[in-house]
């Protein structure tokens, strides 16, 4: 049963517990598309369980602002939704009957959020799906390749819903965004069978592309052009080169290259760097991935200027630490520990750290 109500932010919805591993939070949507439900998936790493019962539903402010209904799905931990109180709910009829009630049902997550996409999809082969960079599985006995995401190998992966690349007759379609350059995401989508598939590539932006399409401008119109029936794969390709526009495009390149093509790597890194701007994430990745090429000076200058744009940002002065203490300057990975500490005195890592140091 769904019982009324209300997140801090005042917005009203219902609420279906399913023990104390789910909740399914119900919000129904206003004006012509509430006839529409989408159903969201939280992502691993988004997951909170102290806060979770609570939360607003992964995407939910976009999602809702579109006017269709929203179905949450919340689990409490990151357990890849392996929960069988889960899986007989997208069984029962209870499910069935409150898809029934609407003209469309649209799955929606990323990572995670799009494995349960795909599987929870089988339930309703009308369902239309939205599954960025998603894992068919994590089933060691279907795909021993796949080393990421232990928490979810350690689930129990017997059972119904257990791989997203089981064949049902779709009469919805499937898009699927992907990097194809990145091994682990392409081998589980080449196992997605082709009926009702929409394959999107992202190249060159790793298990991201959720943050690399809202990076770019396109994610919220990639939503609004499948709810539409106005999406065009052609032109969404022609778009996705705007991702040469942003740093970490050539971060993942830098990445790619590698050891063997040092002359590569270090022109993608000073590429980066000049396109970095205000972006704290990409200088800390330039500056880690020239310390992982063992060019220190370079790690070294780049987190200086890091400093003098950001120069609130505590992971700065962390880093330069670390990179002090693995060339042995002691003295200067002191200092840093400590202006870390400064900037963010309750950090458990950074005093961790500046402990460590002073033991050393």
């Amino acid at each position: 049963m769904f019982l009324p109500n209300r997140y801090a932010s005042g917005i009203e919805f219902s609420q279906k517990s399913l023990g104390d591993r789910y909740y399914l939070d119900l919000i129904r949507g206003n004006g012509e598309r509430s006839n529409v439900l989408v159903i969201t998936f939280f992502a691993f790493g988004m997951v909170n369980p102290r806060t979770i019962q609570m939360d607003e539903p992964w995407a939910f402010n976009f999602v809702r602002s579109q006017g269709v209904s929203v179905l949450g799905v919340k689990p409490a931990t990151a357990d890849w939704y392996r929960g069988e109180e889960l899986h007989r709910y997208f069984r029962s009829a209870e499910f069935s009957d409150l898809a029934a009630s609407f003209d469309r049902v649209i799955f929606y997550g990323t990572s995670m959020g799009a494995y349960a996409g795909l599987v929870f999809s089988q339930a309703l082969p009308s369902a239309d799906v939205i599954s960025l960079n998603p894992q068919t599985t994590l089933d060691t006995r279907i795909v021993p390749w796949e080393p990421r995401f232990k928490v979810g190998q350690e689930q129990d992966w017997d059972g119904d819903f257990n791989d997203g690349a089981t064949t049902v007759e779709r009469t919805g379609k499937v898009y699927v965004t992907y990097d194809p350059f990145f091994m682990l995401d392409r081998r589980h989508v080449e196992r997605l069978p082709a009926s009702g598939m929409v394959l999107l590539k992202v190249p060159m932006v790793g298990h991201s592309t959720a943050v690399w399409l809202t990076k770019m401008g396109l994610l919220k119109g990639l939503f609004i052009d499948i709810l539409n029936d106005t999406f065009n794969a052609d032109a969404f390709h022609r778009s996705v080169r705007k991702r040469r526009d942003i740093a970490h495009y050539y971060l993942e390149m830098a990445r790619c290259a590698g050891g063997r093509r040092a002359e590569v790597r270090r022109w993608c890194l000073a590429k980066a760097e000049t396109m970095a701007e205000d972006d704290a994430s990409a200088y800390l990745e330039i500056a880690a991935l020239h310390e992982k090429n063992a060019d220190f000076a370079s790690a070294e200058q780049v987190l200086f200027h890091l400093r003098t744009v950001r120069p609130n940002l505590p992971h700065a002065p962390y880093q330069l630490s670390r990179l002090m203490r693995r060339q042995h300057r002691l003295g200067e990975a002191l200092e840093y520990a400590q202006t870390a500490l400064s900037i963010a005195p309750k950090n458990a890592v950074y005093q961790d750290w500046l402990v460590s140091l002073q033991t050393a």
